[in-house]
């Protein structure tokens, strides 16, 4: 038996990703390891899958979904790091970094949104 997620409409995505990459402990705490996963299913529409492993996100595959980390490389502030899986693909897209690790700028909402446009778009929406 699945449990029930908690179901998204698509123009609340963006909005709740890059909350979470602002303001998610999990994420800050476990950088480059835990990712706050959203599943794009046609038969269940957007739901939230949770706090998952990374590793556990790329190698299972499934249906598209998006995950996002904070992730750094010891030179600079951490940054966002974006994997959206799109027919069984996985891509990795990394935003700016931002001093005061606040990601709910316009310009973040610009790029996250042109990312996810593929499977968030009418054409493509699953809900």
């Amino acid at each position: 038996m699945r449990t029930p997620r908690p179901q998204l409409k698509p123009a609340e995505v963006v909005p709740y990703l890059l909350n979470e990459l602002s303001r998610g402990p999990e994420l800050w705490h476990q950088r480059s390891y835990l990712t706050r996963v959203i599943q794009l299913d046609r038969d269940r529409g957007i739901t939230d899958e949770g706090i998952l492993p990374l590793a556990h996100f790329i190698d299972t595959g499934g249906p598209d979904a998006v995950a996002v980390a904070l992730e750094s490389n010891g030179q600079g502030d951490p940054y966002p790091a974006v994997y959206l899986r799109k027919a069984g693909v996985v891509s990795e897209h990394l935003l700016a970094p931002h001093p005061l690790l606040d990601f709910s700028g316009t310009d973040y909402e610009r790029q996250l949104g042109e990312i996810l446009d593929p499977v968030l778009s009418p054409s493509a929406s699953p809900a």
